[in-house]
């Protein structure tokens, strides 16, 4: 031995505290037995040294679970699995079979405890120093191991032994006949010594320290005196300060059983009520869910350790038992299923049965929408941790019940079954185990802290330490905003935010960059961790159109203007590439966002985050929508308040854009390459290419389009994946090989590929992996990824990265699955001549009739148990089969908006048939049958039949059928709990609705046309008459009905007009048939004495009014901008029919009623009605007129309030909204006093309390603390006024009713006059500026104050004259040239607005000029209204004078 390494042991500093003592060598062994040396000490751990050639086993002494890592105990169950496998009658097993064993239970490294190798130099040396333990022998080259009778009395079969061993005072097992002399089991783990080489040499002398003895590397060491405490975990890393390496048999199963909590979605359930510091590791888990049974998790249990961490990566649901549950993908639901103790209300009965019963329809409902988000996406595992039962009484009871139900709904790939309390011998247990054997059941016998502990060390590597800041611009002092981490999670599961540096804490390692440059290649889209990672600018070539979009967000947003801008780009134009490029370069100025598709969660919580990033950032936002739902895009800018907000609206569009041109907001993107892309493209796409054959093939293409030759994007996408791309079809066929099948079935991969491009070319959609597991011929439950998707298939198909859902993908491009389509469907069949590239051929369209029913029939064999169907499949069917663009007529298109929807989607469309169009029904009739419980499918078919078979008595029963089996769906949804029905069945409700009132507008259109001057299908005679009109008329009724519940249901996010259109359109349809076959005018007709036809006269009276106020209800819940054209069309039609003839008011004076009064005010109103107006009181020229109305209102108001006549709250709030604008009418010549207008304002906010009976309450009060003409206002009134508009904001908050401007000004006056109505100044406001603004409206001064470091929201403290009340007036500092820090304080003026959302708003903000007065030199303010004011001297000031 060297003297440099004699020197290195001496240095260790080794102790030993114990000789070595000579063991004989025991029978049939001829080698001596090593010493073992114990009770040796290094860095205050303890080790066990054996052998005279130093033979290093380190046991280091640290407890776990409170139970020590007992080394033989292993050794023992590692023999006796040894024996099973060599399957010996003898006791003996091989030393080699056993070191496999152990190794293979312990999961040993080369840096931890390991005989590997060296079984002779190490494991054998220990056996035999254990003789009292084992019994070694040799047999020939080989050496056999059994146990002793002593180790069979110390460790039992079930492995559960324990010893109590006497300690003594340094923590080891005094030594006696029966022990040998190493430190006891119950303080022993194991660890590997760095470098342990064998050493040649002699045993050491007694005493001696043992010459070259290899330095260990110890994971932590715990001290000894440290060694009973639990390991702590460190709060900022999480990460333990001691790590156990080594699990067990039973971790080993846990895990695998769990598939290492990689694969599928995970649920958890327990009811554990002991916290420790180790339960922390149960957050590591990505659950689905966790249903949790202990009341106190809040406060003292499990929820209590993990919600912290939990937040921060994903956002955490808590529930009980009865709130709405709703599974996704990026937050996890907790639910409490016997309720909390925080929530004193969700407690149920103690008794397990009794609470079985109640909690039934409620758990049923989170079970079935558990299983909506189950079937045919992922895969499922429970992970049940079983308790002590002698610890928590019956509630293993309320668990068993549970799980039984949970199994009914659902099943789970595997089940692990934790017997945490190892005890589990009751019945609940027994019988759970018993009924879950039908499963992959695995079941655990360990305690929770030893499960928890194993899970931190087997899960410690997947944490991440917080290195990651999240941060966006934002218009404050440092320009930029900080996103705490749980709020970071919180926008994630709705949202894809851009921040200013990577939120991705993990690289790519070059081959998962290879992968991604080959899918975006053949068309799949870049991840943003990519663009982050390898930077935007080099991984996609600018396009020509995305500086003149740059230009239009900055514009927008530098002006606070909300706005959607709408791209529609070619198949395969590289849409999707092109937005998040245009949004990447927009990410340093404000912040921008991507929607997740299909989170399953309200608008509402997309919502609530998009006003979280605009206060956070004081800027507005930008976010894109790509391949989201039209509708739901609409309710998005209607909901949100406070923020301005910036759309990108992307879709697809697959028809001709090559001659369309952007205008406004709209902005068109062309597959077609100019020579500038195409220069760009070849150079970028060239970075991607290592072979010299594409970058070639990349530079041709590029010189073709040089010369002329018509190219697309996707072309050289293509061309760089492979040089030899000589077109779609070639390509397609090369892979797909249809030419090859042995018959002329398809193949199941052929067939896959086929569905999903039925997917992306007609539903736009992506689709699960795991709905393919049986095409793939994998096993039942087995976990299905992009992965299982082997060559040639995955050469089609890329990842969506836009669904928040996994494993969701779709073929590469477009025009792709349409070229997949058209080779399937029409195989061995010769190609046409010419075809089109925005349809599929004619040939293939007839076989698509076929190849749908297929797939449905496919697709529905799944396990569907839901009443409501709102699950992936059902989504994608919908979007096939049902979903219908507006942009399939584009050519129809008006500058606004498209007027006209085709009646069937483009995928029914398609299907090749004639009249009467048998194939497309037996698809709908498909889909009711394979789905029977999901209503939009009963529905659809009924319009089906309502469209396309009227006239045949038969289908028109077989449709009503249908439409009542929808609403029967609904409404048992509806009735289960009626607050956890979210808006998604409420928008199928008023669908239903909707069609089914249209259902019966088609069949009276068949009598009357279907608009003024229309043509009807079958004429009437006059003696037919008055039997037809009657059948007509209770058919209207019926439509009315339908169409008042369409309008009913629909959620306040979805408003639309089509419930208004379609009621007043079949009054309408009714009163004009009517009006056709009289003889006289229709007033007379309607008022005459005869009987007959009496139901059909009060039904045209009562439409009179209540097409008057359909109109007012439907034009006041729209901006101006988004009123249908087809209510446009319903105001001229409802004027030329009433307004024909000269209208005797005579006819309303009796009886006197509620509907007969209003009556008489339509009538008066509709002489003044223009086809493209508002049908407001505004447009009355008569002072008599005006004068009868409003009197005719104030008669019915007193009806109402004093003589307690039945009114409808919608109509009362418009009949007043109305009544204030008439007595301000400048024909109306009796001026009210402020205070009487209060007393009726009062009266209808008793009756109504609706948003616009407070508003105006609220104006009434501020009116009067304001003051009139110069005096000073009531500083009671103000104080009230400040009041309502406290509640007022409120409930703007939940409303739909935010008109971009004030519907009310402040004007000149001293009486109801001086509120100036909104209406006058259409057209002339720009931004927050009043264009030529009306000389009555009052010019207001005030102060600046607060910091202005929000561009977008500021407040004025208002000049309040004497009354000393302080009144705040928010104005955007931005568009009025004041958003500096610098401005606060200054002095202003403005015009003041009343508003829903702030209550007072400014307009036309300047900073005061001052003049200075030529007396005492004092500065004078001037407002733009004033050009002589006096000075406090007394002087007059004047505007020629010198400004200051």
């Amino acid at each position: 031995m060297s003297e440099r390494k004699k020197s290195k042991s001496k240095k260790k500093g080794l102790r030993n505290d114990n000789t070595a003592r000579d063991t004989q060598p025991g029978p049939g062994i001829s080698e001596p037995i090593p010493n073992v040396t114990t009770n040796l000490i290094i860095n205050n751990c303890r080790y066990v040294q054996i052998g005279e050639n130093n033979i290093n086993v380190a046991l280091k002494e640290t407890k776990r679970d409170n139970k020590p890592f007992d080394l033989d105990r292993e050794l023992y169950l590692s023999y006796l699995s040894a024996k099973e496998k060599e399957g010996n009658s003898s006791e003996e097993v091989s030393t080699q079979a056993l070191e496999t064993t152990f190794l293979k239970r312990q999961k040993t490294t080369k840096k931890h405890l390991s005989f590997k190798h060296l079984y002779k130099q190490k494991l054998l040396p220990y056996l035999r120093a254990r003789a009292e333990l084992y019994v070694v022998k040799k047999e020939g080259d080989h050496w056999t191991v059994k146990p002793t009778k002593q180790a069979l009395e110390r460790y039992d079969p079930s492995g559960t032994a324990e010893t109590d061993e006497a300690e003594n005072v340094d923590g080891y097992s005094k030594p006696n006949s029966e022990e040998s002399c190493i430190p006891s089991e119950e303080k022993l783990c194991y660890e590997a010594p760095t470098s342990a080489p064998l050493l040649q040499g002699k045993d050491t002398s007694k005493g001696a320290v043992p010459k070259n003895y290899g330095t260990t590397r110890k994971l932590s060491p715990t001290p000894t005196e440290n060694c009973q405490e639990d390991t702590k975990i460190d709060q900022h890393n999480f990460r333990p300060q001691h790590i156990f390496k080594h699990p067990s048999e039973e971790i080993e199963k846990l895990m695998n059983a769990a598939k290492q909590f990689r694969q599928g979605h995970y649920i958890l359930i327990h009811c554990e009520q002991k916290k420790f510091s180790y339960h922390e590791s149960l957050s590591l888990i990505p659950w689905l869910a966790v249903f949790d049974f202990d009341q106190d998790s809040i406060q003292s249990g499990l929820l209590s350790v993990v919600d912290s961490r939990m937040k921060t990566m994903k956002p955490l649901n808590v529930t009980t038992w009865k709130d709405q549950h709703r599974f996704t993908e990026g937050s996890v639901q907790w639910c409490f299923m016997r309720g909390s103790s925080n929530m004193p209300e969700s407690l149920p009965d103690s008794d397990s049965l009794r609470w079985s019963k109640d909690y039934q329809t409620s758990v049923e409902l989170c079970l079935e929408r558990l299983e909506n988000f189950i079937t045919d996406y992922t895969t499922l595992t429970l992970f049940i941790l079983w308790p002590d039962e002698e610890k928590v009484g019956n509630i293993t009871d309320h668990m068993y019940r549970f799980i039984s139900r949970l199994d009914e709904f659902i099943e789970p790939a595997s089940v692990i079954l934790c017997d945490c309390g190892r005890k589990a011998n009751s019945m609940p247990f027994n019988m759970l185990r018993k009924q879950l054997n039908n499963h992959t059941l695995e079941i655990i016998h360990l305690d929770l802290e030893r499960i928890c502990q194993a899970l931190l060390s087997e899960l410690s590597n997947r944490i991440e330490k917080p290195t990651v800041t999240h941060k966006l611009p934002a218009k404050n002092e440092i320009g930029e905003a900080s996103i705490t981490d749980e709020a970071a999670a919180w926008l994630r599961s709705e949202l894809e935010v851009l921040y200013s540096k990577s939120p991705y804490k993990k690289m790519m390692n070059l081959e998962e960059l290879k992968q991604e440059s080959e899918d975006f290649l053949r068309g799949g889209t870049i991840a943003w961790s990519v663009r982050y990672q390898c930077r935007s600018e080099h991984v996609d070539a600018e396009r020509d159109l995305l500086k003149a979009m740059i230009e239009k967000v900055r514009y927008c947003a530098e002006n606070l203007k909300s706005e959607t801008i709408m791209l529609s780009h070619a198949p395969g134009s590289g849409g999707t590439t092109f937005s998040q490029r245009l949004l990447w370069e927009l990410k340093e100025f404000f912040p921008c966002v991507q929607a997740r598709l299909h989170t399953g969660t309200p608008v509402s919580e997309l919502i609530s985050r998009i006003e979280f990033l605009g206060r956070a950032t004081l800027l507005p936002v930008v976010l894109l929508l790509d391949g989201e739902e039209s509708q739901r895009a609409k309710w998005i800018p209607r909901m949100v308040k406070d923020t301005c907000l910036i759309i990108l609206l992307v879709e697809r569009y697959p028809y001709s854009i090559e001659e369309k041109l952007g205008f406004g907001s709209k902005f068109w993107l062309k597959g077609k390459v100019s020579q500038s892309e195409s220069s760009r493209l070849c150079l970028k796409f060239q970075a991607h290419c290592e072979e010299v054959m594409k970058k070639v093939a990349l530079q041709e293409l590029n010189r073709l389009v040089a010369l002329g030759e018509i190219h697309y994007v996707y072309e050289f996408g293509l061309t760089a994946y492979k040089h030899e791309y000589k077109g779609v079809q070639s390509f397609v066929s090369g892979y797909l090989q249809l030419d090859k099948n042995p018959t002329q079935d398809l193949l199941p991969w052929q067939t896959v590929l086929g569905y999903i491009s039925l997917a992306l070319y007609y539903g736009q959609s992506s689709m699960p992996c795991q709905f393919f597991r049986e095409k793939l011929q994998l096993p039942p439950n087995k976990p299905v990824t992009i992965e299982n998707f082997e060559y040639p298939m995955r050469e089609f198909i890329v990842p969506d990265r836009n669904e928040a859902k996994k494993n969701m993908i779709r073929i590469c491009h477009f025009i792709i699955a349409k070229e997949i389509l058209e080779q399937i469907l029409t195989r061995h069949q010769p190609r046409p001549a010419k075809e089109s590239r925005e349809k599929l051929s004619k040939d293939a369209r007839s076989k698509l009739h076929g190849f749908a029913l297929e797939f449905i029939e496919y697709a529905s064999k799944k396990n569907m148990k839901a009443a409501i169907s709102l699950d992936i499949v059902n989504e994608i069917l919908t979007q096939i089969f049902i979903i219908r663009s507006s942009s399939s007529y584009e050519d129809q298109e008006t500058e606004f908006r498209s007027e006209y929807k085709p009646k069937l989607s483009r995928m029914m469309s398609d299907i090749e048939c004639s009249k009467p169009y048998t194939e497309r029904l037996d698809v709908f009739k498909k889909l009711t049958e394979c789905f029977p419980n999901n209503p939009n499918f009963h529905a659809h078919l009924g319009r089906f039949y309502a469209l396309y078979r009227r006239g045949n008595v038969q289908d028109e029963e077989k449709a009503m059928k249908c439409f009542n089996k929808a609403l029967s769906l609904c409404k048992d949804e509806l009735a289960k709990n009626v607050e956890a029905v979210d808006d998604q069945i409420k928008v199928i409700l008023k669908h239903v609705y909707h069609m089914y009132g249209m259902m019966y507008f088609w069949r009276i259109s068949q009598y009357t046309g279907k608009c003024h001057g229309d043509h009807p299908d079958f004429k009437t005679t006059k003696e037919q008459f008055e039997i037809r009109v009657e059948e007509l008329r209770q058919m209207a009724q019926t439509a009315c009905g339908h169409f008042a519940d369409s309008r009913l249901y629909c959620p306040k996010s979805a408003f639309d007009s089509y419930g208004y259109c379609g009621e007043i359109n079949v009054r309408l349809q009714l009163s004009d048939f009517t009006n056709y076959h009289i003889e006289h005018s229709l007033m007379t007709f309607i008022h005459s004495d005869k009987n007959n036809l009496s139901e059909l006269k009060g039904f045209i009276r009562e439409s009179i009014s209540e097409i008057s106020d359909l109109i007012r209800e439907c034009l006041h819940n729209q901006e101006t901008t988004e009123i249908d054209p087809m209510l446009y069309s319903c105001i001229q039609w409802y004027q030329m029919l009433f307004k024909m003839e000269a209208i005797d008011i005579r006819y309303f004076i009796v009886p006197n009623t509620i509907e007969n009064r209003r009556l008489k005010i339509a009538v008066r109103k509709l002489k003044y009605t223009k086809s493209f107006h508002r049908a407001s009181l505004e447009y009355v020229t008569s002072v008599s007129d005006i004068t009868e109305i409003v009197e005719d209102y104030e008669v019915l108001f007193n009806d109402i309030y004093h003589r307690g006549f039945d009114f409808s709250p919608k109509s009362l709030d418009m009949d007043y909204k109305e009544w204030i604008v008439g007595i301000r009418h400048d024909q109306y010549s009796n001026d009210r006093e402020i205070e009487e207008v209060l007393v009726h304002v009062k009266q209808w906010n008793s009756k109504v309390n609706s948003m616009y009976s407070r508003y105006y309450l609220f104006i009434m009060y501020s009116l009067l603390g304001l003051g009139q003409n110069g005096s000073g206002g009531s500083k009671e009134m103000m104080k009230l006024a400040m009041e309502v508009k406290t509640e007022l904001c409120k409930m703007s908050r939940t409303s739909l009713v935010h008109s971009k401007y004030p519907w009310e000004w402040y004007g000149k006056g001293d009486k109801i006059k001086s509120l100036i109505n909104g209406n006058r100044f259409y057209g002339l406001l720009e931004g927050r500026t009043l264009v030529g603004s009306d000389s009555r409206v009052v010019v207001m001064k005030g102060t600046i104050c607060k910091s202005i470091t929000n561009n977008t929201i500021g407040f004025i403290s208002m000049d309040m004259e004497r009354n000393s009340m302080p009144v705040t007036v928010a104005f955007v500092p931005v568009l009025s040239n004041l958003c500096k820090c610098r401005h606060v304080g200054d002095r202003v003026e403005f015009l003041l607005g009343f508003s829903f959302v702030h209550g007072f708003e400014a307009f036309n903000v300047k900073i005061l000029q001052r003049y200075k007065c030529t007396k005492c030199d004092l500065r004078v303010e001037f407002k733009s209204d004033e050009d002589c004011n006096q000075c406090e001297c007394g002087e007059n000031v004047y505007r020629t004078d010198a400004m200051l």
